[in-house]
Formats: structure tokens, sequence, C-alpha cells
């Protein structure tokens, strides 16, 4: 069998096991350099309906993965794969690629694999790595999470849309008026809501699509003090705001800003005592205008670290999308920056920095 050499040899099977451990160990196959199955990991065993003991002889992958001679309970085909053969075919040692391989079974259904695709070279020849994981349910949950998104917006749109109409046919002087006001603004902030998680899908997929256009500073500040004051803790903790006197405009998509700043202004809210205020100022700093959320409680030394992570947080589980999405939005799509400072003595303040709109930009 071409390549066998890799799981018979002491040195090749050592370096290859430390070499392919980098790669995603879901369904791992090994190649040789003419594309036939060297190795094939349990997972991978499993999955084709192979006894442990028994290999693959030579078959290359695409062989295999049509069952030939198997027995395996496979889809009968795959699909057009020329681009991940592609991959297979060019990556170079020491190279780490990722390509899609479908396969498209008796019903009509589709299954799509994301590989993970490495090449490495060995005493003992060429090798490449692919290991596979299924892509089905993450797609399946994106399509649920794109009609959820939409649905629900479309309803809230409407029901702000309802409230409106029965606001101006009640005065705000009334009971049953302001009732309707308060039941707006809670509607307005479960439309924000919706948006913000539509908004961090689309980011984490590189997805999103920003609108860009020059923002007054002061127009940030007011627009996060007024979600802050009906959203955030009902103003449980007083937000001192501290306006630029000469309103720079900054480069920017509205709707972003505002999340950003009121999603670090949730955490500063949720971290300070009742009777000392959270604070949020912007100055003009090298080009660019620097907002700060100030706090006056410090992040514990060894949590600093892993704050800008995903779902990581010290108030429980589910929590900690508010740093991470600030960091993403900030410096993926509005080219700016996030940081943050700590200490007792101190207290803690993110800075969020944003470029200034250039000379020939305009409002």
């Amino acid at each position: 069998m071409p390549g066998a050499r890799i799981v018979e040899t002491g040195e090749g099977l050592r370096l290859a096991d430390e070499f392919f451990a980098e790669v995603s160990p879901s369904h791992l196959t090994v190649l040789d350099s003419t594309g036939r199955i060297v190795f094939a990991n349990a997972k991978m065993r499993e999955f084709l309906g192979r006894p442990s003991g028994e290999g693959i002889p030579g078959l290359r992958f695409d062989e295999v993965m049509k069952g030939l001679g198997s027995g395996a309970d496979l889809p009968s085909e795959p699909c057009d794969n020329a681009e991940f053969s592609a991959a297979v075919g060019s990556t170079r040692c020491g190279e780490l690629r990722e390509g899609e391989f479908a396969l498209r079974g008796s019903q009509g259904a589709t299954t799509v694999y994301l590989c993970h695709i490495r090449t490495m070279e060995t005493p003992e020849g060429i090798f490449t790595a692919v290991s596979m994981d299924d892509l089905s349910p993450a797609k399946r949950c994106d399509t649920f999470e794109k009609v959820v998104h939409n649905d629900l917006l479309n309803a809230t749109s409407g029901l702000m849309g309802l409230l409106d109409v029965i606001r101006d046919a009640d005065s705000e002087c009334t009971e049953s008026g302001r009732l309707i006001r308060t039941a707006r603004l809670f509607t307005e902030f479960l439309f924000d809501e919706i948006l913000f998680s539509r908004a961090l899908a689309f980011a984490e997929a590189g997805m999103l699509e920003p609108l860009l256009e020059p923002v007054p500073v002061n127009w940030v500040i007011d627009r996060t003090a007024e979600r802050y004051a009906t959203q955030v803790h009902a103003g449980l903790v007083r937000l001192e705001v501290f306006r630029m006197a000469d309103n720079p405009s900054i480069v920017a998509d509205r709707r972003l800003m505002v999340r950003v700043l009121l999603n670090l202004l949730r955490n500063a809210v949720e971290a300070s005592p009742k009777e000392v205020p959270v604070r949020l100022s912007a100055r003009v700093h090298e080009g660019a205008v620097l907002f700060a959320v100030h706090n006056i409680g410090a992040i514990a030394a060894p949590v600093r670290g892993s704050i800008f992570r995903r779902s990581f947080s010290t108030k429980g589980r589910g929590r900690g999308l508010g740093t991470y999405s600030a960091r993403l939005f900030t410096e993926k799509y509005l080219g700016g920056r996030v940081w943050f400072t700590s200490s007792e003595a101190e207290g803690t303040t993110f800075f969020v920095e944003i470029p200034l709109v250039s000379s020939g930009e305009g409002i």
C-alpha cells in the first residue's frame, strides 16, 4: 500500500502524531502524496462502518466517502468537490487550510463537512491530514436564527407602530398615556436586543455590513445615555455624562457605536455599588475620539486576560457577550480599538478609540 510506512515506522508515526495533533481530531484521515488513505482514526473508521482492526487499503478519499467496498451506510455520491480537491492538492508543507466536502444522500439531502487540511513532510514521505466536522447542524442553526430574527423584528416593529398610533390618540398626561409610553420604551428595547443578536451573528460570520458615516460625538453620547436610562437597571446606578464642547464627528455606524458603549456601560453598572456613579466621557486623542466608560470597581488580576473572550463572565453561565462584542464590532467593523485599565486605586476604565472624520469627508 503506498505510504503505509507512516503507520509502521516509529519515527514517522511519532512525527505524524505530534504534527497532526494540531488538526481537529473529529474524523481524522491521513493521505499519502497520491491522495490515498494510509491512516484513519477510530472516529473516522466508525463513521465509515469499519471495524477497529480493519484498514482502508489504498483507497482514495472520495472513493471511501462513496462507501465503496465498505458496506457503510453512507450517502450515495459526493457533490462537486473540486474546491476541496484543489485545497488538498495545493496545501504546502506546514500550511493549514480549510475546505468543504459535501455528500448528497439518496433522498436528495446534502451533508456538508468542514475539513481542516494540513500537509507535512516526514522521513517516510509527504502526508496530508484531513479532519472533518459536520457543518449541517451549524448551517441549520444559522438558517433558524435568520428566520427567527426576521420574524421577531417584523413583529416588534409592528407593535411599536401600533403603540405609536395608540399614543397619538391618548394624551401622555393621562395614566393610560404614560403606560403606553412605557410599553413603547420596552418594545423599543426588545427591538434593539433583537438587532444586536442579529448583528452579532452576522459579525461572527464575517457578513456584517456596517453603515459607516460621519457621526457627531455628542449624538453618540446622548443616544447612549438615553438608552442607558431606559434599559440599564432603570437608574439603579447614576450615570455621569461629559459631552464634548466642540462636538467633532467620528466615522462610525450609529447603531453599532451606541451598542458598543451601552454594552460596556452595562458591565460597569453590574460592577458598581448603587451610591457610586458610572462615568461616560470622550476626548480627542491623536486623530481619533477616545470614549471612556469608568466605574470604581477593579477587575481581579487573574481574570483580566480573559475579559474579551467570548462567553467569559464572572457573573455565571450564558453571560460574557458584552466586552466580546464590543471589541468585535469596534476592531473588525468600525476601524477602532478597545482596551481597559484597572486597579484598586483608580477603578476600571474601558476605552473605545474611533477615527475622527478627516477634513475632506465633511458631515
